[in-house]
């Protein structure tokens, strides 16, 4: 039994592949792949470097103008509003003297300018705006 198990391994012995003793040629490509293998290693590290820069970039830019949006969209709502409240106290106090003075016309011309001012909404008109901050083809915003 014993012999018949060690002329098993003879044969599978031989069907295993021999690794040849190793040459200086050999070594000399293996060291290459190796040095390759690096210098590939090398150039991946720096796009991929270059490309987080460009991220970071691209984020520290786009922050920058949400932040320059937000800070002209709150100025512009506080003038309006600002505007408004000057315009409709205004118009209250010629409400007040057509009262007072029984002129009708007077009283229907503040009613309507107040109307009017109380049916337009700054925020329709800033989001107007804010469709025009983040248009790149519009260069200029007039109010």
């Amino acid at each position: 039994m014993a012999k018949q198990e060690l002329m098993r391994a003879t044969k599978t012995l031989k069907n295993v592949t021999v690794i040849p003793k190793p040459s200086p040629d050999m070594a000399f490509q293996a060291f290459k792949m190796l040095a390759d293998a690096h210098h590939e290693y090398r150039m991946t590290v720096q796009v991929e470097t270059t490309k987080r820069e460009a991220i970071n970039a691209w984020r520290d830019v786009n922050i920058g103008k949400i932040e320059q949006q937000t800070e002209f969209l709150k100025a512009y709502l506080a003038e309006t509003f600002k505007e408004r409240r000057h315009s409709i106290d205004e118009m209250f106090e010629r409400l007040d003297k057509g009262i007072e003075a029984g002129n009708m016309d007077l009283v229907n011309m503040a009613m309507e300018s107040i109307t009017t001012i109380v049916k337009s909404s700054p925020l329709k008109e800033a989001e107007k705006i804010i469709q025009a901050l983040n248009d790149p083809n519009i260069e200029k915003i007039e109010f």
